[in-house]
């Protein structure tokens, strides 16, 4: 109930992607608030069943935020699948038709059982289990007609988050699902959902908003954008800003249509806190409700069709490098940057791995690009003393204008448990390099 708005209602961990994972509270209040933009923003309300089919892990908030929906929304039939498996196409190819899994059913009476479907049936999943599934469709592994598995998932909400959703897996997901994946956003301390592509637009107008990320250009640069959707009014509210840091110039300044900025939210679905850390949540959550913690670069463009506010999805770690007013991302200049020393240097692009900082160093309003090269095979690393001393000289003629560098070195990049860069480590190595 509203009066127990505030009350703890769980505890959980953030994904840790800073090295430093914290515990985060969320409220009651949160939940609900959570509930309603599924409902809305799934076109699930009160007058719809709803089948959601989960799989483990159920300690991370992608699970739990769909399942405390599940339970509080009645009528629910909530199927819970210890692991993903390749039976598990099976599985979801029958939720919401009343047959069993084990059960011997023709084909023909599987499709009449999905054509007479009538509740919302919501898949959360990641890019990579279409990666799984096209190698089991084509390597011939599928447990099940790939016809009557399109005819099910074609009916089916495949609601993807937790990694960009890119040209490949839209392409497969029209070729062996027969719709456009259903985008979902947001994190731990927002209970899950901060924003999707939205429904209420049709397949071609959700593709090409989908195309226009990928297409994007923003001051003479490549930025391609993942589309991530749409805040859920009343619900969520998002915008892109300049700096997050207060005091600095372009603090929850927002950004032109097309400008890389840091992606802030507020809503009903925020946390309350980081637990027993209350500095940590006076970093994060700033005057009028804004979370300014998610760490995401991203971007807005106005949708063609209807004059909305699309958002895209450009990298993570808050990775922006300013220079002449303008903000380019980390992990484009990165990608730039690596295939220029492959190039260069006559390497694999697989041999190399770079990674980028801004930092003020000379300037009290310009970052300079601070660039750490990390060499990963024998041929590469013979070449070490070769590109630290030519790098600069190469790189100012070789790569665009917001990828330009300023400062090298050669050295192996500091990375958490999941193989991310730690950018806060490597902005301090180069703040005690430039002392």
């Amino acid at each position: 109930s509203l009066k127990r708005a505030r009350t703890r209602a769980d505890r959980a961990r953030d994904a840790g992607t800073t090295g430093n994972p914290k515990g985060v509270e969320l409220s009651y209040s949160s939940y609900a608030c959570n509930r309603a933009t599924f409902e809305s923003f799934l076109q699930a309300g009160d007058d719809k069943s709803l089948v959601p089919v989960v799989v483990n892990p159920l300690h991370h908030t992608n699970s739990t935020a769909l399942v405390d929906w599940a339970m509080r929304k009645p009528g629910t039939h909530l199927h819970l699948v210890q692991r993903y498996s390749t039976q598990y196409w099976a599985l979801l190819a029958r939720a919401g038709t009343g047959l069993a899994v084990g059960a011997t059913v023709s084909d023909e009476a599987m499709v009449d059982a999905i054509r007479a479907r009538k509740q919302v049936i919501v898949a959360p999943l990641v890019s990579r289990h279409f990666d799984f599934l096209d190698g089991l469709i084509t390597g011939g592994g599928l447990p099940l007609d790939a016809g009557v598995l399109k005819a099910a998932l074609s009916g089916t909400i495949l609601l993807l988050g937790s990694a960009p959703v890119g040209p490949t897996t839209v392409d497969r997901l029209q070729r062996h699902c027969g719709r456009l994946p259903t985008v979902r956003f947001g994190s731990t301390e927002t209970c899950l959902q901060v924003m999707g592509t939205p429904l209420y637009l049709s397949e071609s107008e959700r593709l090409d908003a989908f195309k226009a990320g990928w297409d994007h250009v923003f001051g003479g640069q490549p930025q391609t954008g993942y589309y991530i959707g749409r805040p859920h009014p009343p619900y969520t509210e998002c915008k892109i800003v300049k700096s997050t840091e207060r005091g600095q110039a372009g603090y929850m300044v927002e950004c032109a249509e097309g400008e890389p900025g840091q992606l802030v939210t507020r809503g009903g679905n925020i946390m309350k806190g980081y637990v027993a850390n209350p500095e940590a949540t006076a970093k994060a959550i700033h005057d009028g409700g804004w979370y300014v913690n998610l760490g995401d670069v991203a971007f807005w463009l106005k949708n063609g069709k209807d004059g909305g506010r699309d958002f895209y999805w450009l990298s993570r770690d808050s990775a922006l490098l300013i220079r002449g007013g303008a903000n380019y991302s980390y992990e484009q200049i990165n990608t730039e940057l690596a295939a220029f020393v492959a190039r260069q240097y006559g390497l694999p692009e697989e041999a190399v791995a770079v990674a980028v900082v801004g930092l003020r160093i000379t300037s009290e309003h310009e970052d300079e690009c601070c660039v750490t090269i990390e060499l990963n095979t024998p041929e590469a690393k013979a070449k070490s003393a070769e590109i630290e001393s030519t790098f600069l000289k190469h790189a100012k003629k070789g790569v665009s204008k917001g990828a330009k560098p300023d400062r090298v070195r050669v050295a192996p990049l500091p990375r958490n448990f999941k193989g991310a860069v730690l950018v806060p480590d490597l902005k301090k190595v180069w703040a005690e390099l430039a002392k």
